[in-house]
């Protein structure tokens, strides 16, 4: 109850003079809204302080007119705001004096600014305050101008880190769509509401990226469906949705309807001579064949959009379609043709600066040096995942590198560490209610046995609970002092006789740089 009254003293008493009727579970079951709960304070107090609606109210009304307009203009935003976002939103008359007046609401603690670490500022609205505001809002006539300028602007904050989007490798708008979250639900709900499909569209599709690598794939894949059952939407905001819809789709293991949506997908490329579009379907194809285990028409698919591709010079979409290639090269054990391709994807990420792509890239490189024979590259390039990872936080692919970092240490005979991050794993992909992909399930099942086998039952179950229990941070902590231990007993065994690459291979003058 107090977490849900943001700490507020007065709000907190007032919840409190409830207790004789309400007993805290019943009250926290009322507290939305939560102004018509809180009143009744003693009568010996003033009257503004009596309820809490009256003692917002009595600092609304201390307010000059435009602090007062931007104050019922902010309730509209929901989890924070930024001052570039107040003055897109709530400036509807361009005489307001946003910066004046939001410093009027800040003196009155009407609205909080936020320690964020980041150059720029961010205020909030105390939701029990935001109620009131929501209310005043309701009652001005401006309600739909200031929140379909709100739907606008994040609107267009999601397009500007759409999927074929320069900055689509800075994890830094990753975070930003993060703190916005609560804010673009609202905007994707006002749209629908609305029945402005095509915005609905447009913001569902750009928000592809933010939902696969974030953890919210079905969320996403819900509002990519309301948004292709809905008529009217253009063809290039039908497109957006349906890759969209296809990469979701993967990730939560749901082959039919990558198929379905990747066939209708490259129907409408085609039709419309979208040649970018059908490299794009070509390769959601592949991850459909990937997925049902159907490996030969997987690795066409994925062939077949690397030279459409390579055909457009499309820098932005090619790493992508030749690392869908490699690991059906991978899965196929041609090993060397996988570390082949790894290679030219990490080093065109590494020029783009794009650590998204670079976390795939040595996460799938150091598995085809491990398939290989070569743990010491294996575990290095292991290692640049895991820092990777403390910045682009992709949960997904994180637990399949810590399902790999334990695949390498069972070899190495660190078995209990092994167990320890497969139950982090475990939880990440509990977390994500993502599976892994076929060829991620297949090693961890490989590498499942040999740790109960080794371990035993109770010695397996409790060293992995310890993984299952493990934040984010500490199962990535965890799996960098794995690697430690890997690098050092691989070190120290002098009796291995283990070459830095198997002979044979055509690869010993290589040299895979190092994070």
């Amino acid at each position: 109850i107090c977490q849900r009254l943001e700490g507020l003293p007065l709000a907190i008493e007032l919840a409190a003079a409830r207790i004789p009727v309400l007993p805290p579970a019943a009250m926290l079951m009322r507290l939305e809204p939560r102004l018509p709960l809180l009143t009744g304070g003693s009568r010996d107090l003033p009257a503004r302080q009596r309820t809490m609606r009256d003692t917002i109210a009595w600092s609304y009304d201390l307010l000059t007119p435009p602090e007062q307009a931007l104050f019922r203009r902010l309730s509209v935003f929901v989890g924070g705001f930024t001052l570039e976002a107040t003055e897109a939103v709530a400036a509807v008359d361009e005489e307001l004096p946003v910066l004046d007046s939001l410093s009027g609401l800040v003196a009155h603690s009407l609205v909080r600014r936020e320690a964020t670490g980041d150059d720029e500022p961010r205020y909030r609205m105390l939701e029990t305050v935001r109620e009131f505001g929501l209310k005043r809002l309701a009652t001005s006539g401006e309600e739909h101008t200031v929140r379909q300028r709100h739907a606008d602007w994040f609107l267009g904050l999601a397009i500007a880190f759409a999927p074929d989007h320069p900055l689509a490798g800075d994890p830094a708008r990753l975070n930003r769509l993060s703190l916005e979250h609560q804010n673009l639900r609202l905007a994707l709900d006002w749209f629908a509401t609305c029945g402005d499909v095509e915005s609905l569209a447009r913001l569902a599709g750009s928000l592809t990226w933010f939902w696969y690598l974030r953890g919210h794939a079905r969320e996403g894949i819900q509002w990519q469906d309301r948004a292709l059952g809905a008529g009217g939407v253009s063809s290039g905001a039908r497109v957006s949705v349906l890759s969209g819809t296809c990469m979701l789709a993967n990730q939560l293991g749901d082959h039919g309807v990558v198929t379905a949506a990747g066939e209708e997908l490259l129907d409408l490329v085609r039709m419309t001579g979208d040649r970018t579009g059908e490299a794009v379907a070509l390769l959601m194809l592949s991850l459909a064949a990937n997925q049902r285990r159907d490996y030969a028409v997987a690795k066409a698919l994925a062939a077949e959009s690397v030279a459409v591709y390579r055909q457009l010079n499309d820098q932005h979409g090619l790493p992508w379609a030749l690392q869908r290639l490699g690991i059906e090269m991978y899965i196929a054990e041609e090993f060397v043709s996988a570390v082949a391709l790894y290679e030219e994807v990490l080093a065109r990420f590494r020029e783009a600066h794009n650590p998204i792509g670079m976390v795939y890239a040595v996460s799938n490189l150091g598995l085809a040096w491990h398939a290989l024979g070569d743990k010491r590259q294996a575990a290095s390039l292991y290692r640049e995942g895991l820092f990777l990872h403390q910045v682009v936080a992709d949960r997904w692919e994180a637990a399949a590198l810590l399902m790999q970092v334990a695949h390498l240490a069972v070899e190495v005979g660190y078995v209990e560490q092994a167990a320890c991050l497969f139950g982090a794993a475990e939880t990440l992909y509990h977390i994500t209610g993502t599976p892994p992909q076929p060829y991620v399930l297949e090693l961890g099942d490989r590498t499942e046995g040999a740790m109960r086998a080794q371990l035993g039952p109770e010695r397996y179950m409790t060293a992995s609970g310890v993984g299952r229990s493990l934040s984010f941070a500490q199962a990535l902590d965890e799996a960098l002092t794995t690697v430690d231990l890997i690098e050092t007993g691989l070190s120290s065994d002098a009796s291995s006789g283990e070459e830095r690459y198997p002979p044979g291979h055509g690869l010993e003058s290589w040299d895979v740089p190092k994070f």
